[in-house]
């Protein structure tokens, strides 16, 4: 961080502020290591169970375990692969001017409509820009 930081903030609201980060990091940290060790516990556990159930059985479950590994690998990377495709497409947006063509429902006038109105854009209060016709009879 540039050094104007430092000299334009508070003291108070740097150490409030390191104070809250440090304890962010600190919860993640700790919630992440128990979540860990208790994966871990119940995985062990479960091959334990296994072993003195049926040692063939796990034997059997345990080598087959790398060839998921593998399609789960190679599952994961297609997906990658699309989402990024998806939303690199979905990314495009159209020009303003695209957004701006007059469409139908700005000519429809209950019946009175004017082969010379023409759509003028006005900026507006409650939404971003209003529709407003003006005639050409009426211009000088």
């Amino acid at each position: 961080m540039p050094l104007r930081f430092f000299t334009a903030t508070r003291t108070g609201e740097i150490q409030s502020r390191l104070t809250n980060d440090v304890g962010g990091v600190q919860g993640v940290v700790i919630n992440t290591a128990t979540t860990i060790v208790s994966n871990l516990s119940t995985v062990l556990s479960t091959i334990i169970a296994m072993a003195f159930i049926s040692p063939l059985l796990t034997l059997i479950s345990l080598g087959l375990h790398p060839f998921f590994l593998w399609i789960t690998y190679k599952v994961g990377t297609i997906r990658r692969t699309t989402s990024k495709g998806t939303q690199q497409s979905m990314a495009w947006s159209p020009p303003p001017s695209l957004l701006l063509l007059p469409t139908n429902r700005m000519f429809q006038d209950h019946g009175n409509q004017d082969p010379h109105d023409e759509p003028i854009l006005q900026e507006g209060t409650h939404n971003s820009w209003n529709t407003v016709k003006r005639s050409r009879r009426y211009r000088h």
